[in-house]
């Protein structure tokens, strides 16, 4: 009976997720090799045989869901395939990001490994007898580990903003509470008004704008969430044409999510803007903190302006910059 209840015990324990720990997109070890490829890209390890098959069609349609915010529809992933046998060490081993199917004569499993042969890198191991098998523990697991994933990303995707990042921040920003934050100097200081801070960075294809809106915590916070917003846009962003101005898509719910910011509870509101009287629009993200201690809400707001571009990979940028605020106290 002791052996059996042993037995039971190892299995749950095969069957589980294993996480060996590591630098999760901290300091890189000095003596791995540096990881290659960008956010929200990663490679699959798979024999061609299941690529082709039910499973790869469920795991390629499940990499490549849409993300509901943007307005032309992007994969959540972008991503490539690899034979298991042409898996090659020095080829593919420093990719970013990799989730490897492996068949084993062992009960089915899956572990995630940091930093396995480069860094900053994130593999997923998934083992079992067949690609059934390993199929439906994906199937089980999928949420947790793409987000496992996507939150590594962003820890990469910050240091490598902070490599471009202003070494001191504009000090208008200490007047919206603002104490640090992983700023990129292509941004800059585009108006400058009591408890309303704008920044616009500008490129060919696409203008990118974060606004800091501070004020008091009202009577109904939560509904004044779109309202305060709806009034920045339309009364300090112009429209393309005469009489026409920025505001909310409503026609397509925001999502609205409870998360923290530097230990304040915080709601992300994510969507798109439209344009009122003309057809401009796009995604955006704005992130409303409430520092108690000092009755204040805090939104960091940031939206994108482009007929096309990578609106996915920029977006991400953007939630990373935001999610990177630390506030001052008093």
């Amino acid at each position: 009976m002791k052996k059996l209840i042993l037995s039971i015990l190892s299995l749950i324990l095969l069957a589980s997720c294993q996480e060996q720990e590591g630098t999760e997109g901290g300091t890189a070890d000095v003596f791995k090799r540096a990881s290659k490829g960008t956010h929200h890209e990663l490679m699959v390890v798979l024999e061609d045989e299941a690529w082709e098959g039910r499973f790869g069609e469920y795991l390629r349609e499940t990499l490549a869901e849409p993300v509901e915010e943007l307005v032309e529809a992007e994969a959540r992933f972008s991503f490539f395939q690899v034979n298991n046998s042409a898996f090659d060490q020095l080829l593919f081993e420093t990719y970013k990001s990799i989730i490897i199917f492996e068949e084993r004569d062992t009960t089915p499993f899956y572990q995630i490994v940091y930093d396995e042969w480069a860094a900053p890198q994130i593999v997923v191991y998934y083992g079992g007898p067949d690609i059934n098998t390993m199929g439906a523990l994906f199937a089980r697991t999928k949420d947790d580990v793409l987000q496992k994933i996507e939150d590594h990303d962003r820890k990469v995707l910050v240091r490598r903003l902070r490599k471009m990042a202003y070494n001191n921040l504009p000090p208008q920003l200490s007047e919206v509470y603002i104490d640090r934050m992983v700023l990129p100097s292509g941004f800059y200081l585009s108006q400058d008004r009591e408890n309303l801070k704008v920044f616009k960075s500008e490129n060919v294809r696409t203008d990118q704008y974060i606004f800091f809106h501070v004020r008091p915590i009202g009577e109904n916070p939560m509904g004044e969430i779109i309202e305060a917003r709806d009034s920045i846009l339309k009364n300090y962003f112009e429209g393309p044409s005469d009489d026409s101005y920025l505001g909310t898509e409503m026609r397509i719910a925001p999502t609205l999510t409870q998360t923290t910011i530097d230990d304040h509870i915080a709601f992300k509101l994510s969507g798109r803007w439209r344009t009122y009287g003309d057809f401009m629009g796009g995604p955006f993200v704005s992130y409303t903190v409430f520092l108690d201690d000092l009755d204040l809400v805090v939104t960091i707001d940031g939206f994108i302006n482009g007929p096309d571009g990578d609106h996915r990979k920029l977006m991400m940028e953007m939630e990373a910059i935001m999610e990177s605020a630390r506030f001052r106290q008093g």
